[in-house]
């Protein structure tokens, strides 16, 4: 016998892949609310020219964002 109910928390994360879907991000992200919290490894993504181009759009949408 199994003493918990089932339940859900949460649906499943949207997972995009394929070409350009990184520069979808902030508009993604604005249809969620004005706030971000970018956790990603500890070097790879910032030393990359990408992380600038994601500030950038963040930036440009209105999004405020903090990075762990």
């Amino acid at each position: 016998m199994n003493p918990f109910n089932a339940f859900e928390v949460a649906r499943l994360p949207e997972i995009r892949f394929g070409s350009g879907t990184f520069d979808t991000l902030p508009d993604l992200i604005r249809r969620y609310g004005d706030r971000v919290l970018l956790v990603t490894g500890s070097r790879s993504l910032r030393e990359s020219p990408r992380w600038q181009m994601l500030v950038d759009g963040l930036r440009d949408s209105g999004i405020q964002w903090v990075h762990t």
